[in-house]
């Protein structure tokens, strides 16, 4: 049920942030994400009776951002996806370091139960790929966002990006299977399927 409302909120959040700015109220889209802030805790206040402190502490984020949203909202909208964008190099580029497992090899290990040596050598590669595919998109946001949210800043965030993310990923599939057919033994669905069974914890934090 969470991953469900997970994809339906992956397109439905940019495509609001969009409309907000073109509307000339950005100040709407961040009231949204202070509610989606909100919403973990007032789950548990709902079910539990106590928010929890994970739940408590994104409550008052929540708060804190909706009070901010009527002088900084053009800000706060930028900041959101520069965010993302930059943990998500960082997950991919320091799984880089030395002594690191890259981060695309734990997930085809994961997937795969094992990791023959030519799969080692591209899944590195391809980590190192991401890792420079979010730090470009993240500067390119960054300088059109320098003077706030426009609608220019918006369409490439919140439109092109997604849009690259996936076309990237098709592109890296085709090339997989050019490069390492012989040990791939799946389709692209089945892949989205067996992706979708990994604990991404264990991919995501990469014990010693």
């Amino acid at each position: 049920m969470r991953r469900a409302l997970l994809l339906l909120l992956i397109p439905a959040w940019p495509l609001s942030v969009h409309l907000s700015i073109a509307a000339g109220h950005p100040e709407w889209a961040v009231y949204g994400l202070a509610a989606l802030l909100c919403l973990p805790g007032l789950s548990g206040l709902l079910r539990r009776g106590c928010a929890g402190h994970t739940g408590s502490l994104l409550m008052l984020l929540g708060v804190a951002v909706a009070l901010l949203a009527p002088r900084l909202a053009d800000r706060l909208l930028v900041l959101a996806p520069a965010l993302l964008q930059a943990g998500l190099f960082i997950l991919f580029a320091s799984s880089l370091l030395p002594g690191r497992q890259p981060l695309v090899s734990r997930l085809a290990l994961l997937i795969r139960g094992d990791l023959p040596a030519p799969v080692a050598r591209y899944t590195r590669a391809i980590t190192l790929a991401w890792a420079l595919f979010f730090l470009v998109v993240l500067l390119i946001g960054l300088w059109l966002g320098r003077s706030g949210a426009s609608e220019q800043w918006s369409l490439f965030s919140h439109l092109l990006v997604p849009l690259l993310t996936v076309l990237l990923f098709v592109l890296e599939f085709g090339l997989r299977r050019l490069l390492l057919g012989r040990y791939m033994d799946y389709s692209p669905a089945e892949f989205l399927r067996r992706l979708m069974r990994v604990d991404l914890r264990s991919a995501f934090i990469e014990r010693s």
